[in-house]
Parts: structure tokens; sequence; C-alpha cells
């Protein structure tokens, strides 16, 4: 059974668009689980770095992520980094500062 939770109205909201969006929280609390649903249906990428191999591979070059993000279909609508936490150059002001504008009206 799924419970509707009050963030989901501020997550997915005119306000969010085009903004950066940290969902923090206690572990096994649902985050992955939540964004997995209000993003379902759009055209999302997302980045698991508990997956050693998407791990590693930042690692190795920090600025691949950018590189990534920046090579995205102009139809992705958002960006999720699941498990940021294990690789924190991800979120560094630099990545987030040369991420590319995404199309208005799309949601972050």
């Amino acid at each position: 059974m799924y419970y509707r939770r009050h963030l989901e109205d501020r997550l997915t909201g005119p306000v969010s668009r085009n903004k950066v969006r940290l969902l923090f929280g206690a572990r096994q609390t649902g985050k992955t689980w939540l964004l997995r649903r209000l993003l379902a249906g759009q055209d999302t990428r997302a980045f698991d770095l508990q997956d050693t191999a998407v791990r590693r591979r930042f690692e190795a070059d920090p600025a691949t992520f950018s590189r990534e993000v920046r090579a995205l279909p102009r139809s992705a609508t958002s960006v999720v980094l699941d498990e940021i936490q294990r690789f924190p150059p991800c979120w560094t002001r630099s990545s987030v500062c040369t991420m590319p504008r995404l199309p208005a009206g799309s949601s972050t």
C-alpha cells in the first residue's frame, strides 16, 4: 500500500522546477522509492552510486559525471544521484554549476 507524502507536492510543484533538490532522511524510509514514483514516465537519468561500477567510474575521473549529464538528450527532464554521500565530488558547487539547463517546464 502506498501512503502519499506531503513532500510530493513540493517536489512536483512549479517551485521545484529547474532546481537542485537534496532529499535527506533516515535509511530505509523510501526516499529512492518516492523519487522513482514521482519521476515515472519522465525521461530521467539516474546514477546509483551504491553500484560499485558506477562509483568507480566517477572516482577514476570525477569530471565524468558532468560530461555524462551534458551529453544527455534534450528530452531528459531530471537527473537523480542516489547514494550521493558515497562520492561527494558529484555534488560540489562546480559540478552543480556546470550542469546544463533543462528545458523549461521540466521537473528536477
